[in-house]
């Protein structure tokens, strides 16, 4: 029986096999396969279905390692993309898969030198305001930007952009009125 994988924990105890999973797919040219792959497994542990399986006792990685066969044959997975899941299986860390997969295309993403940003706005912006901050960013921090948008109407204007997950740039008017609230709360200097 594996254990649910606390939200916060599951992404840093998934990257060492995030990791390995894009090795091996780097060393045999086969980057795009194995995402797809990795991709479709992992839809298959979110699969509330597939997660009674995983978390009935009587399952054992044996009996298992049976069961994802079947998924792997089906997905034509290549001996060594079976063995990476049977890996798992054996380690009862199939469940970290969705964050292994995510992890897939970090490492991805950096071995290709780009960098993740997300950018956060009030409203929808438009591409060429994309284009615009992304490339002050690059400029700014010598990197090669991979933006995502999101839309945060608390933020009430401005932006606010997170860099590799990290790196926090806010300049939106609610980043704004907090920062003053702060210098505002903060007790005289005697």
């Amino acid at each position: 029986m594996e254990s649910r994988p606390n939200k916060q924990t599951a992404a840093r105890r998934a990257m060492p096999f995030a990791s390995a999973a894009f090795q091996l797919s780097k060393d045999s040219d086969l980057v795009a396969d194995w995402e797809e792959k990795l991709q479709i497994m992992a839809e298959v542990v979110k699969n509330p279905e597939f997660d009674k399986i995983l978390r009935d006792p009587k399952i054992t990685p044996p009996k298992l390692r049976k069961v994802i066969k079947a998924v792997t044959d089906k997905l034509e997975m290549n001996d060594e993309q079976a063995e990476f899941i049977g890996i798992l299986v054996d380690e009862r860390k199939l469940s970290l898969m969705p964050w292994i997969y995510d992890g897939f295309l970090k490492a991805k993403k950096q071995d290709s030198g780009l960098t993740d940003v997300l950018i956060i706005t009030a409203k929808e912006i438009t591409e060429e305001q994309v284009n615009n901050i992304t490339t002050a960013l690059n400029k700014k921090f010598n990197i090669k930007a991979a933006p995502t948008t999101k839309i945060d109407p608390e933020l009430l204007g401005g932006v606010k952009i997170v860099i590799n997950d990290n790196h926090v740039i806010d300049q939106s008017i609610k980043g704004q009125l907090e920062r003053m609230k702060r210098h505002l709360n903060k007790p005289p200097a005697p």
